[in-house]
């Protein structure tokens, strides 16, 4: 049996994170999926649980993709991190941390 994907997305737009989250669904990928949208909750699920992957929204109100991904990289094991620049409903651009 293959270890579930554990999935970490910072993201403060519920219609952006559902679409991410649908398309993850649609790729059959044994996964768990966390929804944060403020850096509180970022950081503690981040240091709850081994976090394989993270998504994140370029920027939030009080806190931005680019001060996660600077705490992640200090604090945690390797992982892969994604940052989004733009909202989805407009056009998404994926950069690779």
């Amino acid at each position: 049996m293959l270890k579930k994907i554990k999935i970490l997305h910072l993201e403060d737009s519920l219609k952006d994170a559902e679409l991410i989250h649908s398309i993850i669904e649609s790729g059959s990928i044994e996964h768990e999926y966390f929804l944060v949208d403020n850096e509180k909750d970022f950081i503690n699920t981040l240091k709850s649980g081994n976090i394989d992957i993270i998504l994140s929204d370029y920027a939030l109100p009080e806190y931005s993709g680019s001060e996660a991904l600077i705490f992640s990289k200090k604090n945690i094991r390797q992982y892969r991190s994604y940052l989004f620049r733009e909202q989805l409903e407009k056009t998404p651009q994926l950069t690779q941390c």
